[in-house]
């Protein structure tokens, strides 16, 4: 008897932790992120209207780890570009106005500058800052890390997935 309350604890906890590292946050805050707001245009549709799951990226311009992080950004904008799963939402804050215009332009595509609504809201603490929220903005997992480099793309993207996020990869193939 023991044992199998033992192994039921274990699978409800197992269920109930968002992956290794992330945070336990259970909704996302709804901020208005207004095209007023945001550098550049869409290669496509909005990245994430309609989708199953949306990964928010939160990047700072003085973020060396942010920096680095753009080109598995724009992996990641490629692996999902013509996905009915997953968008990608690259926002851009924590910095004065002309730096991070400029960093955002540097990023591409379209990108949304925060006033710090959405940092306070969300508590965008470490940079960069991936929150993988599913429909109803349930968030799945919230870590600071950075991105991934060598392999292929695919490699890459499953890599993050599974490692930085401790997510099961196989959902958002």
């Amino acid at each position: 008897m023991v044992r199998r309350v033992t192994l039921a604890a274990v699978i409800i906890a197992a269920c109930m932790y968002p992956g290794p590292g992330c945070s336990r946050q259970q909704r996302l805050p709804h901020v208005d992120l207004a095209e007023a707001n945001s550098v550049g245009s869409w290669a496509g549709s909005v990245p994430c209207h309609g989708k199953e799951y949306c990964l928010y990226v939160y990047l700072a311009s003085w973020c060396r780890a942010c920096r680095e992080t753009v080109p598995f950004v724009h992996d990641l904008r490629a692996y999902y570009r013509n996905s009915d799963l997953v968008g990608i939402t690259v926002i851009v804050g924590q910095d004065r106005g002309p730096a991070m215009q400029q960093f955002a332009a540097g990023v591409g595509e379209m990108v949304y500058i925060d006033d710090g609504r959405f940092a306070d809201a969300a508590h965008v603490r470490a940079y960069p800052t991936w929150i993988l929220v599913a429909r109803g903005d349930s968030i799945i997992c919230k870590k600071g890390a950075g991105g991934i480099r060598g392999g292929n793309q695919e490699g890459r993207v499953r890599y993050f997935f599974e490692e930085s996020l401790g997510v099961d990869w196989s959902r958002f193939a």
